[in-house]
């Protein structure tokens, strides 16, 4: 009698613990098959964040004062005590298109920036200069990450909604997860590694004056906001 009870009980307790087994991988299942709505969803939270520190970004420059340099003045300065003479400032057409060729060795400000003595100029050629000065080579990896993301991840991650295999969904993820990181170390971490560099250089070389430097700072910090909050978008944007 007691070894049928003990048998009973111990087949019940294995009954359960399957049981629980089954619950806990059917969860485990359920979760890898809702990775393309957890991007999406991370993606649609990056855009409104990204909006608000646009938004915080633009009120931080309009409230600043003028500077005493525009935005090509102190990008040649910036070149000019680090002892680089090989790089051209020239003007854009197109506001928001700042950026530093480092094949053309050329640094491009737009409208609002060159020729316009302004803190947010301060701050966008300065930073474009020490990109000249520390650029970060790894970039170059953006042309096969825009091929891989655009002919592999996009569609594979269009799939994912309509086809529900956790073997597709766990591929999805991964790839999201190792654009995200490689995105984040290359882009953002070098961006605001470049705006350290920038004020250093400005603190050190002296190039504005205590007034300026305060509200570069500020706006530095405005920009490290969009970097962290675009992130996720940019991932889409190919950008």
């Amino acid at each position: 009698m007691n070894k049928n009870y003990l048998f009973a009980k111990t087949f019940c307790n294995k009954k359960i613990q399957l049981g629980a087994f089954h619950t806990h991988n059917d969860q485990y299942l359920r979760g890898r098959k809702m990775s393309p709505y957890i991007i999406l969803f991370v993606t649609i939270l990056s855009y409104l964040l990204n909006r608000l520190a646009s938004l915080y970004l633009i009120r931080v420059t309009k409230t600043s004062r003028e500077s005493r340099f525009s935005g090509d003045e102190i990008a040649l300065r910036v070149l000019g005590v680090n002892c680089i003479n090989n790089v051209k400032v020239k003007k854009m057409d197109r506001t928001g298109e700042d950026l530093y060729n480092p094949i053309l060795k050329v640094i491009q400000l737009g409208p609002d920036v060159y020729g316009c003595k302004t803190i947010y100029s301060i701050a966008a050629g300065s930073h474009e200069a020490c990109h000249a000065v520390d650029f970060q080579y790894l970039r170059f990896l953006y042309i096969p990450l825009y091929m891989f993301t655009k002919f592999v991840f996009l569609p594979l991650f269009l799939v994912s909604f309509f086809i529900h295999s956790v073997i597709l969904h766990f591929i999805v993820l991964i790839f999201y997860l190792g654009i995200f990181v490689f995105k984040f170390i290359v882009e953002v971490l070098d961006e605001v590694h470049i705006n350290r560099l920038a004020l250093k250089t400005l603190k050190q070389y002296q190039l504005v004056d205590s007034g300026e430097l305060t509200e570069t700072k500020r706006v530095f910090r405005s920009f490290n906001l969009t970097y962290l909050t675009s992130l996720p978008l940019k991932i889409f944007l190919y950008n």
